[in-house]
């Protein structure tokens, strides 16, 4: 008796759009996400973010907060009240303290804070919670990748 050979699926892509106006952290940032085996698109402003993720509807937003034209708080926000943008889970990159306001703002729309600073330890686990908003999951390359670059193997 022979086994039917099954056909491997690739896993599904999750596309993250990241938008900052500081190219050396656009790149570091990138190279991190891409290493885990996610798909970035970029933006440098708020407003070139904002048209980007009307187009090409990306799995979660990334945004630095100071940023030209909208800032990153604004983007989100912008971006949970539109049609075509409020289901895409947002993450505030940043390394102001948030103001009240601000904090407020993210919680009323599900937003997420990481601090700049800690991106490396502390973005996988907001993709993991963003990921789960919209029923997927953190992709297997990236599990391992995670695990290894913060040591739990």
């Amino acid at each position: 008796m022979s086994n039917p050979i099954t056909p491997i699926v690739p896993a599904e892509k999750i596309h993250i759009l990241l938008a900052d106006d500081d190219e050396l952290q656009l790149r570091l940032f990138s190279a991190y996400l891409i290493e885990a085996g996610y798909e970035v698109i970029h933006a440098r402003d708020g407003n070139e973010a904002r048209e980007m993720a009307r187009r090409l509807k990306p799995d979660v937003v990334l945004t630095d907060n100071r940023m030209p034209i909208i800032e990153g708080l604004t983007l989100i926000a912008t971006l949970h009240h539109e049609k075509e943008t409020k289901d895409i889970p947002c993450i505030l990159l940043t390394n102001d303290d948030l103001s009240l306001e601000a904090e407020k703002v993210l919680n009323e729309i599900g937003g997420l804070y990481v601090p700049k600073a800690e991106f490396k330890t502390h973005i996988w686990s907001a993709l993991e919670t963003c990921l789960a908003k919209i029923g997927k999951q953190v992709p297997g390359p990236a599990k391992a990748f995670t695990a290894n670059l913060l040591g739990k193997q």
